[in-house]
This record gives structure tokens, sequence and C-alpha cells, in this order.
């Protein structure tokens, strides 16, 4: 690894490598806490990432209320691209943290939400960016819950999962350019600023339901964070109903992804625990 940096990097006289395997999909790697190298652990990673240089090209001339990375190809001996690099953004992703930055903070992602959403679809369809999280998609999430999830529910609660499902089912809105993971692991604040400092891993960047970006925020920071982002968050659609959409729905869906992880992993005392816990927090936030 220190050969292929010192490649990409000659003014690099001394180097020391960090290694962060926090990622689901790529390898971490910090070097001299100047520049950070992610390797995509699959081929079908590799594919994204190619499509986030392209993108993040596109939205480096749009935003500048938060820092966000400017991709770099990172070559093997042979010459064949296997990630990325980039300058460090300096702060600490919300994830590793016991912080819930300031409200003021909600306003400044509201305003990156609007420079990012008024991407032009057809420049990202050419980058290959696609909608991914269509009727099918939700359908089929729908029936893994069905198939492996309801054996362990009441039926009360299988008739609450079902008509949540129903009403995603109806979401007809217009679709723009998200950025598809926008929750804690991705934001990066700066501790002595007080402020975030930086937005990363766009490789679920897709074309989408606008409301979905701010599900992240409502799951990690909660309902009065979300409303102070769409308070400054400028569209022509309906913010009430983009509300309504991320706590009907889109805010409380990472907790069926959980589930079915859980019940992957064979482990039916965690997943009647998660189950439990779970159903709980949807009864609260789907008030």
């Amino acid at each position: 690894m220190k050969e292929l940096i010192k490649n990409h990097l000659p003014h690099l006289q001394e180097i020391q490598i960090e290694s962060n395997h926090s990622g689901w999909d790529h390898h971490i790697y910090i070097v001299n806490q100047t520049y950070v190298i992610r390797i995509p652990k699959t081929k079908q990673v590799l594919v994204k990432i190619k499509k986030e240089i392209k993108l993040l090209h596109q939205l480096s001339y749009l935003s500048s209320i938060i820092e966000i990375p400017n991709y770099l190809p990172f070559y093997n001996k042979d010459g064949q691209m296997i990630g990325v690099f980039y300058h460090f953004i300096k702060g600490q992703a919300l994830s590793h943290s016991l912080i819930t930055p300031p409200l003021y903070e909600a306003k400044r992602l509201g305003t990156f939400l609007t420079e990012l959403h008024r991407l032009d679809i057809d420049e990202a369809k050419k980058c290959n960016i696609e909608e991914l999280h269509s009727e099918n998609y939700w359908a089929q999430l729908h029936q893994a819950l069905i198939k492996k999830i309801f054996p362990f529910l009441k039926d009360a609660e299988k008739e609450e999962i079902d008509k949540m499902f129903l009403a995603v089912s109806k979401f007809k809105e217009a679709k723009v350019v998200i950025h598809g993971d926008l929750t804690s692991a991705n934001i990066l604040y700066h501790p002595s600023k007080k402020e975030i400092s930086g937005i990363i891993d766009f490789t679920d960047t897709q074309i989408g339901d606008p409301a979905f970006d701010f599900a992240g925020l409502y799951w990690d920071f909660g309902d009065q964070f979300t409303k102070e982002a769409l308070a400054s968050y400028q569209t022509k659609f309906n913010k009430d109903e983009m509300y309504r959409r991320v706590t009907s729905f889109y805010g409380l869906q990472p907790i069926f992804h959980k589930w079915l992880k859980n019940v992957n992993d064979q482990d039916e005392k965690v997943v009647r625990q998660s189950i439990s816990t779970g159903m709980t927090k949807i009864q609260i936030m789907h008030r």
C-alpha cells in the first residue's frame, strides 16, 4: 500500500497510515491525517464509485455551504483503478460521537440539500445515476419482511407495517438527484468550531424522492432538527407532504433493514429483541 501511495503522492516524505474498517462497502485508509483513500470491497461498489467521481465534479460547481470530497482515481501497480483518494476533511463522523449538532446546523444541511437537489437530472443520468427506490424496490422489501419477519409479529403489528407499505406505494412525488445515505455516519462535525465540516460517501446517490434525504436526519437527530432543515430547504414541492413521507415511512424504514440483517445472521434471540425495540420505536415515531 505504501508503494502505491508514494506513486500517487510523491511529495510525501513520510507516510503514516491509519486503517478505518468501519465502512460497509469500502476499506478506508487515512494517510498522515491529510488524505483519505477509499478502496471498494467489491466490483459492484467500484462501478458506483466511478459514477461518484463524475457526480462530485458536477456538485463541486454548486456546493459552497459544506465541504465535499474531490475524488481522484487511485490505481494499482498495473494501472487499473481500484479506488479513489481525496484531501482529508477535518471532523468526526457524527455517528462516532454523542454530539447532536446545534439547530442552526440543520439550516446549513437544508441549504446543502437545496443545492444537491437542483442538479440537472439529465446530466446525472449521463453519469449513470439512476432510480433505485422504485415501487418494485419497496415491494420486494415488503415481501422480504412478510417472509422473514412477520412470523415473529402479532397481527396488529403486521397490519401496521402493511399500512406503511401501502402508503409508500402511493408516493408519486417528482424525482430529483439525492444523496441516498445522508445519515450521521456520512456527516462530519468539527467539535471545536461547532459546525458541520463535510458531507461524504455519495456511493448511494440516485434519482429519487427528495424527502428521502431528510430521513436520516429524522432517524439520527429527531423531529425538531428535521423541521429546521426543511425550513431552510428551498423547493417547489410541498414541504408538509415531504415531512409526512419522512415521518410515516422513510425515517422508519432503517428498522426493517436491521431486522432482516439480524434474521440473516440467524440469531433468534437478537431478532426478537430487535423486533420488540423496533416496533416500540415505530409506534412512538409513527404517531
